[in-house]
């Protein structure tokens, strides 16, 4: 009699590891999950495939939702859902869920008018089955998620390489928008993300989600031109997401921003602060105050410096040095502008105003000053540089740059080289030269 009995408890034992690590077919028990999880974010959840572990979960392959999100629509898909469970509840007959894995979510939000209506009813052969399902989620993590971020005729937002672990989530009561009622806290990763000018990549911080507004401290990331620091604070709840910065980046590579060529020297490092705010993706509609300190270092060879020495007809400017500077700075309507900029070197001097466009469109005014003896303007003539000269032999010539950053077009600005030698030359600008300088205004 007690061989039986071990004979039968080795087999039950052996009986219930092998169902421990089997899969079951379990459509039933699937949409039942389903429905009761999308009652609760108030979205049509749907899947292709179902599958049961005592161990390891219930499973969801093939996972969609797409509906209407205030301001816009939303599309999610997922290649996989685990439902992580209590094995003791399960066997009693009921479901306990309390942690949740996402693998390669894709959730695309678009903002535009006329997106697909939200989805009714559940079809027929999906409506919920009466099992009893407990949601306590203690836990839910994704992994190797997508997220795009999308507006009418701008690049998106992408996030991708997302890794995200919250804790302590809570749904609050009611239909409708589920972010706008989640609560949690948590951390994340992301392998890279694409901004409309620039891409970020190493991203990582915590977050933590309140009523819709997301709050992320401890932003890192890094850049081909620096790393940076941020606080971020967004509004979920309605698109297009409107949010607030506080960015810090040091040390930045002042050069790679310039477009600088060559070897050795150039620009010192760049520290930046910026605070800002912006809805959506598009660059237009980020404003914010900033400063741009850079520390000493040499002029290096640039798109920028180049038209200017051709302007000029001198050469050498690239490799003198020059002192730190400071500069404040406003981001508007997708621009970026500057009402003093001021670089002192040893064979130039540089003062700036104007702007420049995230996107890369340049307007600036430029002066420049340096010796008399290097400059051979053909457009100038001689007798009013002679006159424009310091008691020092340098020159200040203003000039206008246009074009983009990457191809300046560089020009003299010659309203004002003629106010300024008025003012400067006095009577020692000839009347002939002046007339010169007359005529090439009104060709």
């Amino acid at each position: 009699m007690k061989r039986r009995l071990l004979i039968l408890a080795g087999v039950l034992a052996l009986a219930i590891a092998i169902l421990s690590l089997a899969e079951f077919s379990s459509p039933q028990l699937g949409r039942a999950l389903l429905d009761r999880a999308g009652t609760a974010i108030g979205a049509r959840l749907e899947a292709e495939g179902f599958r049961l572990s005592l161990l390891r979960g219930l499973s969801l392959t093939g996972v969609r939702a797409k509906g209407k999100y205030p301001g816009g629509s939303y599309d999610v898909t997922l290649d996989r859902i685990v439902f992580q469970h209590r094995l003791l509840p399960l066997l009693a007959g009921r479901l306990a869920v309390d942690r949740i894995r996402l693998e390669k979510p894709r959730a695309v939000w678009i903002e535009a008018e006329g997106a697909p209506p939200a989805a009714g009813a559940a079809a027929a052969g999906m409506a919920a089955v009466a099992l009893p399902i407990a949601l306590d989620v203690v836990e839910a993590a994704i992994h190797e998620g997508r997220v795009e971020m999308r507006a009418r005729g701008r690049p998106p937002i992408v996030v991708a390489g997302l890794d995200l672990r919250l804790q302590d989530l809570a749904l609050g009561a009611g239909s409708g928008n589920a972010l706008a009622r989640l609560s949690a806290r948590g951390d994340f990763r992301a392998e890279d993300i694409e901004l409309p000018v620039t891409r970020a990549r190493e991203a990582s911080g915590t977050l933590r989600l309140s009523a819709g507004h997301l709050d992320v401290e401890g932003l890192r990331f890094r850049t081909d031109e620096g790393s940076f620091q941020t606080r971020l604070r967004a509004d979920l709840t309605h698109l297009p997401f409107s949010y607030t910065l506080a960015v810090e980046g040091r040390p930045l590579d002042i050069n790679k921003l310039a477009g600088a060529t060559g070897k050795g020297g150039g620009f010192g490092p760049g520290h930046l602060t910026l605070d800002a705010g912006g809805v959506g993706p598009d660059p237009a509609r980020l404003s914010g105050r900033g400063v741009l300190r850079l520390e000493a270092g040499t002029l290096p060879s640039t798109p920028f410096l180049a038209a200017v020495e051709r302007a000029l007809g001198r050469t050498g400017l690239s490799g003198g040095r020059y002192k730190a500077s400071e500069t404040p700075f406003r981001i508007e309507q997708g621009r970026v502008l500057v009402d003093h900029f001021r670089l002192d070197g040893e064979a130039v001097g540089l003062e700036a105003s104007g702007w420049t466009s995230l996107e890369g469109p340049v307007e600036m005014s430029v002066a420049v000053r340096t010796p008399r003896p290097e400059l051979r303007m053909v457009t100038v003539p001689p007798a009013v540089l002679d006159a424009l000269a310091d008691e020092e032999g340098w020159v200040r010539i203003p000039l206008k740059v246009t074009g983009t950053r990457n191809a300046p077009r560089v020009s003299p600005d010659m309203v004002a080289l003629l106010a300024g030698a008025r003012h400067e030359g006095g009577k020692a600008l000839g009347n002939k030269a002046a007339e010169k300088l007359r005529d090439l205004l009104l060709r």
